[in-house]
């Protein structure tokens, strides 16, 4: 019960208790009798009680809109994620796709194309061809950072006398990953490397003494994903 109602009952129970004793001290008048009495309090208690139920009703109509509110807003919160559900960024670029080192274009000393090649028999199309006609002749491909393996065929094209002899060396970031690889003409090289957060990926290659500007070196289909 609200102070309000509290103040109103108290205050019908007053004026009853005032009115019982007034007629009991001065004696009622002619025009007064017990059932008026009685019929004006119930009356006084009828009123008193419709105020009550329409100050609840509407309390009730006032904190309605407020309880819908807060359900929203729950709601709203619920849906919105967090700080804690937000995965942290790594600054890491994302993961390219594969891409073939025949579509890239590397800085040279030597001339350079690609297209389709023999190793051993079997032609790989996305090949890139790298003059070998002299000593350290290079191909440096800038890789971003964005990759994580090399996969190729390293050799010496089929059409190349079968003598033919090439020393290779790959570099990641001026760095010598392995040893110098000899090719051989119709053994080509299967290679696989880890250029995870390679920036520039070089490779080297040298022809044996006395057979320069015989062949190109064959990376065949090699790509990086």
């Amino acid at each position: 019960m609200s102070p309000a109602h509290l103040a109103l009952y108290t205050a019908a129970a007053i004026v009853a208790a005032l009115v019982a004793w007034l007629i009991n001290y001065f004696g009622h008048p002619s025009w007064f009798s017990p059932k008026k009495a009685l019929a004006a309090l119930l009356t006084l208690l009828l009123v008193a009680a419709l105020v009550q139920y329409r100050l609840q009703d509407d309390n009730s109509a006032a904190r309605r809109p407020l309880t819908r509110t807060s359900e929203t807003q729950r709601q709203t919160s619920s849906a919105e994620p967090t700080a804690s559900s937000i995965p942290p960024s790594t600054g890491a670029s994302p993961p390219e796709a594969t891409s073939y080192l025949a579509d890239l274009v590397p800085q040279s000393n030597q001339s350079f194309t690609s297209g389709a090649a023999s190793l051993s028999g079997k032609t790989y199309p996305q090949s890139a061809l790298i003059s070998c006609y002299y000593r350290n002749v290079y191909a440096e491909y800038n890789l971003g950072k964005s990759r994580s393996t090399l996969s190729a065929e390293v050799g010496l094209d089929d059409k190349v006398p079968s003598d033919s002899i090439a020393y290779v060396m790959i570099y990641a970031d001026n760095r010598l990953l392995g040893e110098a690889h000899t090719v051989k003409s119709g053994s080509p090289l299967p290679l696989v490397l880890n250029v995870r957060g390679v920036l520039h990926l070089k490779f080297v290659c040298s022809p044996k003494e006395g057979q320069e500007g015989r062949f190109r070196l064959v990376l065949g289909d090699a790509r990086v994903s």
